[in-house]
């Protein structure tokens, strides 16, 4: 039992180390040497659990994402009357509580992290039963992409300095807007 701690924990500190050089830099950027020496532990540990810093990765989204679903999804019956906007605000709601990660992983216009947030959207609406057609489908996938490119826009414009502002700031507003709709919050704050 101990030793499956002592793994679960390696692996997770890993994940951590990752984490935090990706919110600085792309992934193309980071080595397996930074992450084992931030994360003192030696390559071969590394391999062990990961063949490269892609499949680490990948291996973080998807860990995002599930954890996304579990607390956007986690009441099953919500989700019969839920529309595309209030799925979206609880995404950004989600990433506000990570602080930074899921952002940075938006921000960095990951098309295959999108695509898992979509299709974690369309199966957990089929799962509670909301029978979906192929139009349906499509729109849903169409609006979570825009929401999630212009997240990804703002996110970028940000930490660019365009717009001066903190990450918190921005998800606050990201969340008012998915809720309310960036119009009503404008003319609410004139």
């Amino acid at each position: 039992m101990q030793y499956s701690d002592k793994r679960v924990r390696t692996k997770q500190k890993i994940m951590e180390v990752f984490s935090e050089l990706y919110m600085s830099k792309d992934t193309a950027k980071i080595s397996v040497k930074m992450i084992c020496e931030k994360a003192d532990i030696n390559r071969s540990t590394f391999y062990t659990y990961f063949t490269d810093v892609f499949q680490l990765q990948e291996a973080l989204e998807e860990e995002l994402v599930q954890e996304m679903a579990g607390k956007i999804f986690g009441e099953p019956e919500v989700l019969k009357d839920a529309n595309i906007d209030w799925i979206v605000g609880r995404v950004v709601e989600f990433m506000r509580e990570k602080k930074g990660l899921p952002v940075m992983v938006l921000s960095k216009s990951n098309p295959i992290f999108v695509g898992r947030i979509v299709n974690t959207i369309l199966s957990r609406l089929q799962g509670v039963g909301v029978i979906l057609s192929e139009e349906k489908r499509r729109e849903i996938t169409l609006a979570a992409r825009y929401h999630f490119a212009g997240v990804a826009a703002l996110f970028t414009s940000v930490q660019s300095g365009d717009i001066m502002a903190d990450v918190e700031f921005a998800v606050k507003y990201l969340s008012r807007f998915a809720n309310e709709g960036p119009l009503t919050v404008v003319r609410k704050n004139l």
